[in-house]
């Protein structure tokens, strides 16, 4: 719904399981993907400090044409930083 896009639901939300992911369960590593043509969806992920790690290349067929996909990985010491920056 674009009544939502763009005011920061998602980055929270993600924010929310990342601190789940790494201060609970104990992860070293968190993973995420998206494809290339999705820029909203690149830059979330750039915005949480995640590192992209590698370009799957024509790797899924949607919408008529196959698509780059692209892995990000985001550590919990990187997490950690971003983080710490970000509370109040």
């Amino acid at each position: 719904d674009p009544r939502f896009q763009g005011r920061g639901f998602a980055r929270e939300a993600v924010t929310l399981v990342l601190r789940f992911m790494f201060e609970e369960r104990r992860y070293h590593k968190a993973v995420a993907e998206a494809w290339a043509h999705n820029t909203a969806s690149v830059a979330l992920q750039r915005g949480l400090g995640f590192v992209q790690e590698a370009r799957l290349r024509e790797h899924d067929y949607t919408e008529g044409a196959y698509r780059d996909v692209l892995l990000f990985g985001l550590l919990k010491d990187e997490f950690r930083s971003m983080d710490a920056g970000n509370k109040d």
